[in-house]
């Protein structure tokens, strides 16, 4: 996919709470809890985190027209920083351009 992928990994260092992220296009993901162990997967990748976090990886997945990193629930702030650039730098989501 040329869409500026490894652009964005290059831009993980400031990613913040006001960072708007948003799905890379065509990229659909969905999220399955497999006992203590919950997963987003998506084109190419699978993401695997501890269940508790399920509703986290669900909202991520439910948000086709994108969100800022603060959107994403439960966690605490730095928890969210460091999802987002888990689910950036494995594919699934991009650095958005413009607002959400």
């Amino acid at each position: 996919m040329g869409d500026g992928h490894f652009a964005n990994l290059d831009q993980l260092e400031n990613l913040a709470l006001d960072t708007k992220l948003s799905h890379r296009e065509n990229m659909n993901a969905k999220v399955q809890n497999v006992g203590p162990i919950t997963r987003i997967i998506f084109s190419g990748n699978v993401i695997k985190g501890p269940a508790h976090i399920a509703p986290c990886l669900e909202f991520v997945a439910n948000s086709k027209e994108g969100f800022e990193v603060d959107q994403i629930p439960l966690l605490n702030e730095a928890n969210k920083i460091k999802l987002a650039k888990r689910l950036v730098r494995g594919g699934l989501l991009k650095i958005a351009k413009n607002p959400v």
